[in-house]
C-alpha cells in the first residue's frame, strides 16, 4: 500500500489511529504490529508470510548469537545468520537479471521468471541486518520478540526507511503514545509530505519523462533538472509523510534529510541525503573496515569498497556502479587534492555541489551507457542543437512549478516557516493554510496519473 493511495489516506490511516488511540497500553504494540503486516501484504497477500517469516528468522537468529558466550563463536554465528540475509538481497535484486543474461547467451527460448523482490526489501533487510550486527557486536541486549517484529515491521519506515538501529528506535519510543498534539503536529509533516510528492514530484516526473528522448542542451538540462528535483521531493516526501504518521502514533523517526541542495561539497551533501542509508555503510561496513584511520591506500580502498556497495544496492544495472564510482571519484579528490578548500567560496561551491550531484542523477537515471554518454555530450554543448521547439514550450510550462521547486530546495524554507509560525497570531490561519494543501494535493492527485515513489524499486 501507498502513502498517496485514497485507501491508505481515507480509510487505512484513519482506522488505524482511531483503533490505536482506543486499543489498551499492554496491547498497542500487538495491535501495531498486526497493522505493519496488513499494510505489507494488502496489495499482495503472500508479502505477510515474508514478513511474518523474516521477523521470526531474525529473532531467533539474535537469540542463538546472544546466548553464545565465547565471542570467536558469537561472531562466526552472527556472520552465517546476516549472510543469508546478504544472499536474499543479492538474489532478489540480481537473480532475474542473471537468469535474463544467460538465456539470451544461450539463445535459448526457455522462460525464466525468478522470485520477484518483495516491495522494500532493501530497506527491510538492512534493518534486520542491523539488528543481529547490534546483537553480535553486543550493543544490544534482552530483545523480546514483540519489540523485534516491532522494529522490524513498523509500517511507516517499512517499505523507504528511514533506517533506524534497533537501540535507536526503542529509546526513542519507549514511552510512545498518542496524544492531541502529536496527531497535530503529524498530520502537518505528513501534508508538506503530501504536497512535495504528488504537487511537485509526479510533475517533474511528466516533465522528466516528456523530454527524456530531447536531444538538444536545454532539452537534456530541462529533463536532467526536472528529475534532480523529482528524486529530491519523491524521497523527502515520503520521509516526510512516514514521519508525520510515526508522529501520530506517538513513535519518533529519525530525519533523513537536511537540505541537500543547500550542501558545499560532496561530502556535506552526503551528510543531508539519505542519511540514514549514509549513516548504516558508515557504522557497519566504512568504520570496520578502518574507515579514515588507515594508510591512504586502505582509506582509497574502503571509499571505492563502500560506494561500489552503495551503487550495488540501489540497483542491479551498470550505471549503478558507475554511480557509486562517480562520487567516490569526487570524495576522494575533495579529500586529497585542493578541492577541499572549495567550501569557503559558499556560493560558488553551493553551485558546483549542485551541478556535480546534477550530473550524478544523470548517471543514476539512465542505464543505457551509450543515451547516458549522448545525453552528456549534448548537455556540453557537443553534437546536438541548442534548443528546440518542445525544450522551449516545456520551459514556458513547467516555468512556475519549476520556480517554486527551486525556492524550495535553495532557500531557507524552514525559518520562513518558523517566522510565520510565530508571527501568526490567528490560531486558525495555519490550520485553513495546511487543509488547502491537503485539498490542493488531493485534486493534483485525482487529476494526474499515479506515480509510485522512486525508491520502491530499491
Amino acid at each position: 500500500m501507498s502513502f498517496t493511495s485514497l485507501s491508505f489516506l481515507f480509510y487505512f490511516l484513519p482506522l488505524s489511529l482511531l483503533l490505536y488511540s482506543l486499543c489498551p497500553k499492554r496491547l498497542k504494540k500487538g495491535l501495531l504490529i498486526v497493522i505493519s503486516v496488513l499494510f505489507y501484504g494488502w496489495m499482495k497477500p503472500i508479502n505477510m508470510l515474508y514478513l511474518i517469516l523474516l521477523i521470526l528468522y531474525v529473532y531467533l537468529g539474535g537469540r542463538v548469537i546472544q546466548n553464545t558466550k565465547e565471542q570467536g563463536l558469537k561472531r562466526i554465528r552472527m556472520w552465517c545468520f546476516c549472510s543469508f540475509l546478504i544472499f536474499l538481497l543479492v538474489y532478489f535484486k540480481y537473480a532475474q537479471g542473471l537468469y535474463d543474461a544467460i538465456v539470451s547467451m544461450l539463445s535459448l527460448k526457455l522462460q525464466i521468471d525468478a522470485l520477484l523482490m518483495p516491495l522494500g526489501s532493501s530497506f527491510i533487510l538492512f534493518q534486520a541486518l542491523s539488528y543481529l550486527f547490534d546483537i553480535g557486536y553486543e550493543k544490544t541486549d534482552h530483545v523480546k520478540l514483540i519489540d523485534c517484529a516491532l522494529y522490524i515491521s513498523f509500517f511507516p519506515k517499512l517499505l523507504m526507511g528511514p533506517i533506524m538501529q534497533y537501540h535507536d528506535f526503542i529509546i526513542k519510543n519507549e514511552a510512545a503514545f498518542v496524544t492531541w498534539d502529536n496527531v497535530e503536529a503529524g498530520t502537518r509533516r505528513f501534508t508538506l509530505g503530501l504536497a512535495q510528492k504528488v504537487i511537485l514530484a509526479d510533475s517533474m516526473a511528466q516533465l522528466y519523462a516528456v523530454l527524456n528522448t530531447d536531444t538538444s542542451t536545454l532539452g537534456c538540462w530541462l529533463a536532467s533538472i526536472a528529475y534532480t528535483f523529482q528524486i529530491f521531493f519523491d524521497f523527502a516526501g515520503y520521509t516526510s509523510m512516514a514521519i508525520g504518521t510515526a508522529m501520530m502514533l506517538g513513535y519518533q523517526l529519525n530525519e533523513n534529510f537536511c537540505h541537500p541542495y543547500h550542501a558545499q561539497s560532496i561530502r556535506d551533501f552526503w551528510r543531508r541525503w539519505h542519511i540514514s542509508l549514509s549513516t548504516w555503510f558508515r557504522d557497519y561496513v566504512y568504520i570496520p573496515l578502518g574507515g579514515n584511520r588507515v594508510s591512504v591506500w586502505k582509506h582509497i580502498r574502503n571509499v571505492l569498497i563502500v560506494w561500489m556497495l552503495t551503487g550495488m544496492w540501489h540497483g542491479n544495472s551498470f550505471n549503478f556502479i558507475l554511480w557509486g564510482l562517480y562520487y567516490a571519484c569526487l570524495l576522494l579528490l575533495e579529500t586529497y587534492s585542493p578541492l577541499k578548500h572549495m567550501a569557503k567560496l559558499k556560493v560558488i561551491s553551493q553551485l558546483i555541489t549542485f551541478l556535480l550531484v546534477n550530473f550524478g542523477w544523470i548517471i543514476f537515471a539512465e542505464s543505457d551507457i551509450t543515451a547516458l554518454g549522448l545525453r552528456l555530450s549534448a548537455m556540453l554543448g557537443f553534437g546536438s542543437t541548442l534548443c528546440s521547439a518542445q525544450s522551449i514550450a516545456y520551459l514556458c510550462s513547467y516555468a512556475g512549478l519549476l520556480s517554486i521547486g527551486a525556492v524550495l530546495v535553495f532557500l531557507p524554507i524552514a525559518k520562513w516557516k518558523q517566522m510565520f509560525t510565530e508571527r501568526c497570531r490567528s490560531e486558525w490561519l495555519p490550520v485553513i493554510a495546511y487543509a488547502c494543501l491537503f485539498f490542493i494535493s488531493i485534486a493534483f492527485l485525482l487529476a494526474s496519473q499515479y506515480q509510485s515513489f522512486l525508491y520502491f524499486r530499491f
